[in-house]
């Protein structure tokens, strides 16, 4: 996901209300590291084991 400066995030943008809620729900932080002053968060799948 990319965001763009410091507390740009626009809460009230349906979009960035709908990347924010799916990762949430399927994705979880892996990582996070500086880039060139740019904050990078990895995040990786959250698996549902199938019974």
């Amino acid at each position: 996901m990319v965001h763009g400066r410091a507390g740009s995030h626009l809460t009230g943008d349906p979009r960035e209300r709908a990347k924010t809620r799916t990762l949430r729900q399927h994705f979880r932080k892996q990582a996070t590291t500086r880039v060139n002053g740019a904050r990078v968060v990895v995040y990786v799948r959250v698996r549902v084991r199938v019974r």
